[in-house]
């Protein structure tokens, strides 16, 4: 709210430097009739008050710097402040963990909630994970990458839930394992694979009101459904 509020002032300050300047710009109307009558001098000191005005709304209101360091951050309530104005952050939080566990990144604020872009790469520069979140929960799709490059996991979600496909990958780049969900609840059909690809599972996930699931297994050597009932399962 603070970004917004001084976005806004900035705004209405330049239209108001520029509906000045068409004032002086059109200093005769009608062929003389009216004349600007405020002297050169006395507008030269209107227009540095208004751009001062504008600098000190921007240095109050707006974050001092774009870019903060997640040591320069305390959490209340689920609410990024930051330490030195106990105010909520917005913008670019970075945080560096090389020494400890060999990766960095970046992940934006606003309003002191998540919201906006995360992402973290290994100290080589590789991309580790990458994640959207909206209003401090994740929201979009949610990629994990092994230190070569290939996918390692990706997952879709929305208001903080997983909705959609959610895949698996091994370290050379095969899908291991592919699930879909419907906000938060596993449904339809799960799937896992073997290193060299083989099928080795098959789960049809009924809607959670049913309470009811299908398996699918390889029996005889002939892919065969059965129902079963999901209460009291784990």
């Amino acid at each position: 709210m603070q970004l917004r509020t001084a976005v806004t002032l900035n705004f209405i300050t330049l239209i108001l430097l520029q509906l000045l300047f068409l004032i002086v710009t059109n200093i005769e109307i009608l062929g003389g009739v009216m004349k600007f009558l405020v002297p050169k001098t006395q507008l030269g000191v209107i227009m540095a008050v208004l751009l001062l005005v504008a600098a000190i709304a921007g240095y109050f209101l707006l974050p001092k710097s774009s870019r903060i360091s997640m040591a320069d951050i305390t959490l209340r309530d689920g609410v990024a402040y930051e330490l030195k104005t106990n105010r909520p952050v917005s913008g670019i939080v970075t945080f560096d963990y090389s020494d400890q566990w060999g990766w960095y990144g970046t992940t934006e604020y606003l309003d002191g909630l998540q919201h906006g872009l995360s992402q973290t790469w290994y100290s080589n520069g590789q991309l580790l994970e990458e994640e959207g979140y909206q209003n401090g929960k994740r929201f979009g799709w949610t990629r994990k990458y092994y230190p070569n490059g290939e996918r390692r996991f990706e997952a879709r979600y929305y208001n903080g839930l997983r909705h959609g496909p959610l895949r698996e990958f091994s370290y050379e780049g095969h899908i291991r394992l592919e699930e879909q969900y419907d906000l938060g609840q596993p449904v339809g059909l799960k799937m896992q694979w073997g290193v060299d690809g083989e099928v080795l599972s098959s789960e049809l996930i009924a809607p959670i009101e049913t309470g009811r699931a299908w398996a699918l297994a390889m029996i005889d050597d002939e892919l065969e459904a059965f129902a079963f009932s999901r209460d009291n399962q784990d």
